[in-house]
């Protein structure tokens, strides 16, 4: 969960902190779309969000075949990958923080309570099935053999593409 908490943090300034300083309206007076900024700045997030989580999810396979036994490759790789998912789909949701906030600890109260309002909804029956946080479960599940379920990588896919399409259209609205 520290993670989270990290990567909010990261992220919370990535798009409100350039529209604060004015980098933002400076990069976007040049042939810069701002389709492109803001796919430039959601990759780079990515791809240092996925970096981060290979390194240490390969420092944790390595510890735990040198002290105990290798877990399965397999499992353990496909346990990751749904790591990730979680991981990026709040680095998302940051991110459509920042695009539509007006300042960077706005975007980060929003995120908190994002990720806090997506937890306390698990009591909704089959609906909670396709909430996020369920694939810290199905990580856990899917380390140990058990079944890969589908909804909350629906779910997680849905929220990511909520976030993007609605950081692309408030950026695009936005005014420098």
């Amino acid at each position: 969960q520290i993670v989270l908490f990290v990567l909010v943090f990261l992220t919370m300034g990535s798009v409100v902190a350039e529209k604060e300083r004015g980098t933002a309206a400076f990069v976007l007076v040049k042939p810069v779309s701002r389709s492109s900024f803001l796919a430039a700045k959601l990759s780079i997030l990515w791809l240092s969000t996925t970096a981060g989580l290979v390194l240490s999810a390969s420092c944790a396979y390595a510890y735990t075949a040198v002290l105990f036994s290798p877990p399965r490759a397999m499992l353990f790789a496909l346990s990751s990958l749904l790591l990730l998912l979680h991981v990026v789909t709040f680095v998302t949701t940051t991110f459509f923080f920042s695009t539509v906030a007006r300042s960077q600890v706005v975007a980060g109260v929003l995120s908190f309570f994002t990720w806090i309002l997506l937890a306390s909804l698990g009591n909704l029956g089959y609906a909670s099935e396709f909430l996020p946080g369920r694939l810290l479960t199905l990580s856990l599940t899917t380390a140990l053999g058990g079944p890969l379920a589908w909804e909350p990588l629906v779910g997680s896919a849905a929220v990511i593409a909520l976030s993007i399409a609605g950081a692309f259209l408030a950026f695009r609205r936005w005014e420098p």
